[in-house]
């Protein structure tokens, strides 16, 4: 018997770019990435006076990005940090 795997997705660019320009931001505001394997879908952590989010390395693009603009709702976002292509993730107008 074979095992069925699922067909891998293909990273769709405009994806891949705000998941870098978010990844970028999360640089900006000083908040550590960390990537882990595992039944866990990641989030902010604070730990020591430092926020770290950790991220399921197996997650797709769009969970990721999904992830962390939940996460960062709850974080006091200066609006010149915000490229054009992420506003609208924080419902800012362009």
């Amino acid at each position: 018997m074979h095992a069925v795997t699922k067909p891998k997705k293909k990273p769709n660019e405009k994806e891949e770019k705000v998941l870098q320009e978010l990844l970028d931001l999360l640089e900006k505001l000083s908040i550590h990435v960390r990537y882990d394997r595992g039944f866990f879908n990641g989030g902010l952590v604070r730990y020591k006076d430092q926020l770290y989010l950790y991220l399921n390395r197996k997650a797709d693009s769009a969970s990721k990005i999904d992830l962390i603009v939940e996460e960062l709702k709850y974080i006091h976002i200066p609006e010149n940090l915000l490229s054009d292509n992420l506003k609208p993730y924080f419902q800012l107008k362009n």
